[in-house]
């Protein structure tokens, strides 16, 4: 016999679960910091963030890179137009990018990350 709160959990666990996987296009600034993340999340394995690294501090990763991500993908051009797929293919290329390769950085940054592909509009 199912309780009369099964309901109420069930579209509590479908709200989680949205919340969790993103439901919808992510706003411009979700983006953003969702980038944010993942390459300052980089830079640590990277070992660039540190005494006498590319940054000083996590803090000071996440201030500079969110500029960069702001400056990439302007709201003029990116206001409610993130394209989410096109977002997670970036973010995962964010992951899996060589340390050691510049030009496998300039490849995410410009190709896979770049306004053209992630801002939809």
């Amino acid at each position: 016999m199912a309780s009369s709160s099964s309901p109420k959990r069930i579209a509590l666990s479908i709200t989680a679960l949205c919340a969790l996987a993103s439901c919808g296009a992510p706003s411009r600034e979700q983006a953003r910091d969702r980038a944010t993340t993942h390459s300052c999340d980089w830079y640590a394995s990277c070992g660039e963030i540190g005494s006498g690294q590319t940054y000083e501090t996590r803090d000071a990763c996440d201030v500079d890179v969110r500029s960069s991500w702001n400056d990439l993908w302007p709201a003029a051009d990116c206001s409610g137009t993130i394209d989410g797929d096109a977002l997670d293919v970036c973010l995962k290329a964010i992951d899996i990018t060589d340390c050691a390769n510049g030009f496998d950085f300039f490849n995410t940054v410009f190709n896979k990350c770049g306004k053209d592909k992630v801002c939809a509009g």
